[in-house]
């Protein structure tokens, strides 16, 4: 491994152009989209009333700039829209209008809470990415509510080997997400670099890792690599060994050099990934919807990338999608932020409990900086409607019971 690197993996590395630009190369945009058949997206059980309704007996927020209140009551009237009062003041609102209304008893452990929204998110690159493997410390599918305990090369060697048997004999194994800063560093500890070359697999593997830009890279995969360079003209190595010291130096493909692996990677499978796109991105969509996550900040940027963000921008969606410029990626809520190279819809509960494991922050305030407003005022307002009623209410519950909290329908 490249010692004290100040780099960090994000989604803006050259890398991931790269990999587009392969991707693109397979299949355009306008293939997939024009053979797309829209999904139907659902968070669960989606409530537009027809009819005045008050919501009472859990404990119901409203998030007033960057705070929350909380209220006894909450009145949904299609004509003048949400308002959060206390019961004795809803009652007496709907005497003075005469409206009638229909009474919604919840249980009390429960609670009416502020849709989320997912920010820096990369749609396209998160659908390519996660028809790899993660190999970090939440599955495979990174579907895991918490951390592994004991996330070790161990369980990497295992994890590489059980893969192993499921792919077809000329598929690459492709993995990202290797978490080397949780790895245990040691003597009896091998490299990532070497434990994928002592194990019996016969077959390339690349893992990305997830905190700077470097992929371990087997002997089989460097071989590839190692060829398609030496077509070229002006080949960086004169020969295998040179190039094989490189790799045992830095720990595998360091930054530029990943863009040597882009090359080499086999454009059959490239070209399945990129079929699979579109599916990948309907079932990341459904997720985010159970999540209760209605708004999407997306920093995809490139132009293959962009026409599939228009295509699903131009769909009638449960969620926001808005085009945003990051300088990072960032899905920390916690203070120093961290780039934690995760591609799925994580789970707004899972980042709540994860920060109050591994910071000081105050309850309240991590659920206020988790589901803080957007910048662009006319989106606040627009979509300042979209609540969401929880199995439990995330501020009183503890860390543990957060992480099951479940969306039980959106209220709007």
């Amino acid at each position: 491994m490249v010692a004290n690197t100040h780099l960090q993996f994000s989604l803006q590395h050259h890398f991931f152009d790269a990999l587009l630009d392969k991707v693109s190369g397979s299949i355009s945009a306008e293939t997939l989209t024009s053979s797309h058949q829209p999904r139907s997206f659902s968070l669960h059980d989606s409530t537009i009333t027809a009819s005045p309704v008050v919501y009472l007996g859990a404990n119901i927020y409203q998030r007033v700039g960057e705070q929350y209140e909380k209220f006894e009551a909450l009145l949904v009237c299609p004509e003048s829209g949400m308002r959060f009062l206390s019961l004795e003041n809803i009652n007496a609102y709907l005497k003075e209008k005469g409206i009638t209304a229909s009474f919604v008893q919840l249980d009390e452990q429960q609670a009416v809470f502020p849709s989320f929204c997912k920010r820096d998110y990369s749609i396209v690159l998160s659908a390519l990415l996660q028809q790899w493997f993660n190999f970090g410390p939440f599955g495979f599918h990174v579907e895991w509510l918490t951390e592994m305990p004991n996330y070790n090369a161990n369980y990497i060697a295992k994890a590489l080997l059980y893969i192993d048997k499921s792919l077809s004999t000329n598929e690459w194994l492709l993995g990202y997400g290797v978490h080397s800063k949780l790895i245990p560093k040691g003597d009896t500890e091998p490299s990532i670099n070497c434990l994928v070359n002592q194990l019996d697999i016969c077959r390339p593997i690349v893992i990305l890792d997830a905190h700077a830009p470097i992929a371990y890279i087997n002997d089989i995969a460097a071989e590839l690599i190692f060829d398609v360079m030496s077509k070229r003209k002006q080949s960086a190595f004169k020969n295998r060994a040179t190039f094989d010291k490189l790799l045992k130096k830095q720990g595998g493909l360091f930054d530029e050099q990943l863009l040597w692996l882009v090359e080499a990677l086999p454009c059959e499978q490239i070209q399945q990934y990129a079929y699979r796109i579109m599916k990948t991105i309907d079932d990341n969509l459904q997720k985010c919807c159970e999540l209760g996550i209605t708004h999407l900040f997306l920093n995809d940027n490139h132009v293959f990338s962009q026409s599939i963000i228009d295509y699903y921008q131009s769909l009638s969606l449960p969620i926001t999608i808005e085009q945003q410029q990051f300088d990072r990626i960032d899905y920390s809520i916690t203070k120093p932020r961290q780039v934690n190279f995760p591609f799925e819809p994580l789970s707004p509960m899972r980042i709540l409990s994860t920060s109050f494991g591994k910071s000081c922050l105050q309850r309240e305030e991590a659920v206020t900086e988790l589901s803080r407003h957007f910048e662009n005022d006319t989106l606040r307002q627009s979509k300042a409607s979209e609540y969401l009623l929880l199995s439990h209410d995330p501020m009183t519950v503890s860390s543990e019971d957060i992480l099951h909290c479940k969306v039980l329908k959106k209220i709007s």
